[in-house]
């Protein structure tokens, strides 16, 4: 047991990191006439990256059949219509996420630290830092996005497990410091 135990926690931040390939922002708009999306994954949010987008055009002939095309944004709205749509850059919240993104190379950090008690304490902390920081950086992004923009599952994925492996860590260090007091 204390082997998996070992084992859970750097696996969980392994598994945030994969999360950072997930969409984290996306922008979504639903007209009559237009449909559109873009995203961002967090590995976007964390070097500056450029968006995935798509645009449909729907349009209505004269006989009442209708047409659509694909595109992209920029080439149907022109590169200023499209920043409303599309912020290019998000230096507003990308040293949020570089911190979040530290912080779970320190929770995988942690398994190489001597002591149960010191990798729980660092691996909690880790969990905590990363949860926060991520949640400030995509509230930072979505901030400066407008009103079709929306967090994505990869954000709340990520979250989730940086959330929840510093309460098991947390909890893990105090039980460690109970039994190391008891003793």
């Amino acid at each position: 047991m204390p082997t998996l135990r070992r084992a859970l926690s750097p696996a969980g931040f392994l598994l945030a990191a994969a999360c950072f390939l997930l969409p984290f922002l996306g922008v979504h708009f639903d007209t009559p006439t237009q449909r559109g999306r873009a995203g961002w994954n967090g590995a976007d949010l964390v070097v500056g990256g450029e968006a995935s987008e798509s645009l449909r055009i729907i349009w209505y002939t004269e006989n009442g059949a209708l047409g659509s095309e694909e595109t992209t944004i920029e080439r149907f709205y022109g590169a200023e219509g499209a920043q409303r749509f599309l912020p290019r850059r998000f230096l507003h919240s990308q040293a949020l996420a570089i911190i979040a993104a530290l912080m779970v190379l320190a929770g995988l950090s942690s398994a190489i630290l001597a002591g149960a008690r010191v990798q729980a304490t660092v691996a909690a902390l880790a969990g905590f830092a990363g949860a926060a920081s991520l949640a400030l950086a995509e509230a930072r992004a979505l901030a400066f996005t407008g009103p079709y923009t929306a967090p994505e599952y990869g954000f709340w994925l990520a979250f989730a497990l940086l959330a929840a492996l510093g309460c098991a860590n947390a909890i893990h260090t105090l039980r460690l410091r109970r039994a190391a007091h008891a003793s």
